[in-house]
């Protein structure tokens, strides 16, 4: 499953709206063995959290789709990213995640492959 972003105000307001033109493609999976696989590999999942299961609320019965894969169109400035964090890196191994899971399927998903030819 794929969500499209389109971030359209900023909560505090800030003057400099021009970093509200991102916008995001995450891919997320309904198959809970596929879910458990991406936390256990994901440096920021559970076992880094030390929780177990974190994707699952039991006390509120929800269950969180974790993102396995992200495309990102005009983030710039620091309001996406935070340079002093793995957050680049991160969104990098998200996005080969992304492409790697189009191709294997032989999909071509029209908002990432603009995304992939529109960089800014």
């Amino acid at each position: 499953m794929s969500v499209a972003w389109y971030p359209i105000y900023h909560i505090p307001y800030q003057r400099n709206v021009k970093d509200l033109s991102a916008c995001f493609l995450t891919y997320h999976t309904i198959s809970s063995a596929f879910q458990d696989h991406v936390l256990e590999t994901m440096t920021y999942g559970s076992a880094a959290s030390g929780k177990q299961n974190d994707h699952l609320d039991k006390k509120a019965n929800t269950v969180s789709l974790s993102p396995f894969g992200l495309a990102a169109n005009k983030i710039q400035g620091s309001l996406w990213t935070n340079p002093r964090t793995g957050d680049h890196k991160r969104m990098v191994s998200l996005f080969s995640a992304a492409d790697s899971w189009l191709k294997q399927l032989g999909v071509q998903h029209h908002d990432f492959n603009y995304f992939i030819t529109h960089p800014m």
